[in-house]
């Protein structure tokens, strides 16, 4: 991002990608940056300005040179994984403000002890479920089921029933339905029938993930290691 651009920013609203605060505390700086690692958006980015206070009056901040390299190692060493965060000084009438760019990553989740995210001009600590979905970032399987998570599914199963965890002694068998995803965890998956609403629930280790070519959708083939 320019610096023009990034000066302009500095006296917008807070939003979702905007933050200001008039000093640069561990504790806010930490919160604001794994919050931006865990939520911006693709093709977006988060801007933290230090040195301004809450209506968007410039304050400054003392010695730019040390509060960036403060600011560089809580990014760094305190948050896991790392934040590779573009960080840069920004002059105001010989007043500096400190610019801290966190853009859109694939690797998140992000923590620094608890786990922040945005919600709207917030930061939040996230809850019990936000976390676990979190989590199932890590995992490329979850990451795809998650970004589909809305879509319909066409669900397989071969050599066995859809939702039976016994496999059948007919190998060849196969049976499908179009189904939508209700909860994902590191260990499964449960699904709902469209036609009949019945539940579904088939073990992570042996859904492959694939496409319906003929429907033009993603697809699900769980299937048994004989």
């Amino acid at each position: 991002m320019s610096i023009d651009v990034l000066k302009e920013r500095v006296f917008d609203y807070e939003d979702g990608l905007t933050e200001r605060k008039s000093s640069g505390a561990f504790n806010d700086v930490i919160r604001t940056v794994v919050a931006f690692a865990n939520s911006v958006p693709k093709n977006r980015t988060g801007v933290l300005f230090v040195g301004v206070n809450n209506k968007g009056e410039v304050i400054g901040v003392e010695n730019p040179d040390k509060l960036q390299k403060t600011i560089r190692n809580i990014c760094e060493n305190e948050c896991y994984p790392p934040i590779w965060a573009n960080i840069l000084a920004l002059n105001f009438d010989e007043k500096a403000v400190i610019a801290v760019e966190v853009p859109y990553s694939p690797r998140k989740p992000y923590f620094a002890g608890q786990a922040y995210i945005r919600r709207g001009s917030e930061t939040i600590n996230t809850s019990e479920d936000m976390f676990k979905e979190l989590i199932l970032h890590h995992l490329d399987k979850c990451r795809y089921l998650l970004k589909h998570k809305d879509s319909v599914w066409t669900v397989e199963a071969i050599g066995k029933k859809l939702g039976d965890s016994h496999r059948l002694s007919d190998s060849s068998y196969r049976e499908s339905d179009d189904c939508k995803i209700e909860e994902i965890t590191p260990h499964f998956v449960r699904f709902i029938i469209i036609s009949s609403g019945r539940y579904i629930t088939e073990e992570l280790d042996f859904i492959n993930i694939s496409w319906d070519e003929k429907r033009s959708r993603p697809k699900v083939i769980v299937r048994y290691k004989y």
